[in-house]
């Protein structure tokens, strides 16, 4: 990569002073400790910071780094990343993270849904839809058109359990992986969790969708933190994006200072920066975002 030019752009930016360009090593924004104490162990605090992560390194690869306000929407996107850090500098436990995937359908989701049925029967209306009795089917009138009664077929019943395949996959298309369901409260623990495995199922069928297998554990988060894959991909990002590559031994050096048992230039290119990757990843990175709710 050729060298980007000085990114004068920033100089007038207050608070992005350890961001302006500088190839000294480390680099002036990099804090050891920002890394050493990551304690959290919410699955939301690490789904954010590995998206501005992933969002950094989308832009370092799709922009010219010597076009100054490009540079500059770079640097901004890696400061707030590195806002992240403090988050996960905060002691959180599983128990206090959102870690669902039953939606509270509130209003505007409400809204959504009718008006999918109203864009797949557009000559009914929608006081029609609401205020027919639940789970009941909309009749057409005797006189209907057959594009009227091909409408009524769409819109049979307003509860997403029983949504017709086209309604739904129209909904889908809108909404990535998420579908509202309308849940009896009242019913039995089992009954619910049964019944919700089984729309969930029969939705993945339908729309050939696959579940999450992977998650994500506490263990998980204690090794990221130990072998500081943050730090480590902080500093690619940021060495990629000025032009530089440091020797592999500076990175180990500064990311273990301490660590004395094992050879640590090897330690770093074998296990931290496959790590690094792996936690950079998609699947990683998709359990991370159904884990924490972020899709809610």
């Amino acid at each position: 990569m050729n060298k980007p030019k000085k990114w004068s752009v920033l100089n007038d930016i207050k608070g992005l002073e350890p961001y302006h360009y500088d190839t000294c090593f480390p680099p002036k924004w990099f804090d050891l400790d920002n890394y050493k104490n990551i304690v959290s162990k919410s699955s939301k605090d690490w789904y954010e910071a590995i998206m501005t992560r992933n969002f950094v390194n989308i832009k370092l690869k799709n922009i010219v780094m010597d076009d100054e306000s490009r540079v500059a929407l770079f640097i901004m996107s890696f400061s707030q990343a590195q806002e992240t850090l403090a988050r996960l500098n905060k002691s959180k436990e599983e128990s206090e993270q959102l870690e669902t995937a039953i939606i509270n359908m509130d209003a505007f989701d409400y809204a959504e849904i009718l008006g999918t049925y109203a864009y797949n029967a557009p000559d009914i209306s929608i006081d029609e839809i609401i205020h027919a009795d639940n789970l009941m089917p909309r009749r057409p009138p005797s006189d209907a058109s057959d594009s009227v009664r091909s409408q009524y077929k769409k819109i049979t019943y307003i509860p997403v359990w029983d949504m017709p395949s086209e309604s739904e996959r129209n909904y889908f298309s809108r909404h990535n992986k998420l579908a509202p369901v309308l849940i009896d409260v009242t019913a039995p623990d089992e009954v619910i969790a049964k019944s919700a495995v089984d729309f969930a199922r029969s939705i993945r069928e339908r729309f050939d969708l696959s579940n999450l297998k992977q998650k994500i554990t506490t263990k998980d988060f204690e090794k990221w933190s130990e072998q500081r894959l943050l730090a480590y991909i902080d500093l690619e990002l940021w060495f990629g994006a000025i032009g530089e590559k440091p020797a592999a031994h500076k990175i180990a050096d500064l990311l273990f200072p301490d660590k004395i048992d094992v050879d640590i230039s090897e330690y770093v290119r074998k296990t931290v920066r496959k790590n690094a990757r792996i936690l950079m990843g998609a699947e990683t990175y998709d359990a991370l975002t159904a884990q924490s709710g972020a899709n809610i």
